[in-house]
């Protein structure tokens, strides 16, 4: 995503007064990592900080978002699933996430542990996982990296709009479109 984008979608999300979510892949990968990661703090109310899930695997970055975390200017995860190597994650790293509540995001198959929410399937894990291929990657109002706005996260999810001209048009924004709230609100809206 570019930063024009990234700005472009923040700006809607305060107009929304949406939360927002820096996610990819894996969103410390890019170049302006940490110019997003202000921008979204200086954006964001206190009750509703920028939500991050990492894999770790860039140790400094981790590192950066576990302390933002600490300070509770975002809400920062680490990905513990059967689709991330744990090896690829510096023992620090993993030990500082596993300080905080709900540092842990997702269970790992066969070891029990579970810390923090269920997985959420998307990405590498609906490539993987055929049984995941039409869950929702998020439920809530979706910006794709070149500026799509579509309802929710489902692969299949309807574009409501684009960035560039900063509104979107939806019968229930921030529902997933297979949602019986989305479904009921669009069949008011034909009906009227």
């Amino acid at each position: 995503m570019s930063l024009e984008t990234f700005k472009a979608a923040l700006a809607i999300a305060k107009d929304y007064d949406s939360p927002v979510t820096i996610g990819g892949g894996e969103p410390t990968l890019h170049p302006e990592f940490e110019h997003f990661l202000i921008l979204a703090i200086a954006a964001s109310q206190e009750y509703m900080r920028p939500f991050i899930v990492t894999n770790g695997t860039h140790k400094e970055r981790s590192l950066l978002i576990l302390e933002l975390t600490e300070k509770e200017l975002v809400d920062g995860h680490l990905s513990y699933d059967q689709y991330h190597d744990m090896s690829m994650v510096d023992g620090v790293v993993f030990d500082g996430f596993r300080t905080i509540p709900h540092g842990l995001w997702g269970a790992r198959d066969g070891s029990g542990y579970r810390e923090g929410p269920t997985l959420v399937a998307a990405g590498r894990a609906r490539q993987i996982d055929g049984a995941r291929k039409d869950e929702c990657a998020c439920e809530s109002t979706f910006v794709q990296p070149n500026g799509v706005i579509r309802q929710c996260g489902c692969p299949r999810s309807p574009k409501i709009g684009h960035v560039k001209d900063g509104s979107f048009d939806s019968p229930a924004p921030g529902c997933c479109f297979k949602s019986e709230e989305y479904k009921e609100a669009k069949e008011e809206l034909q009906a009227a």
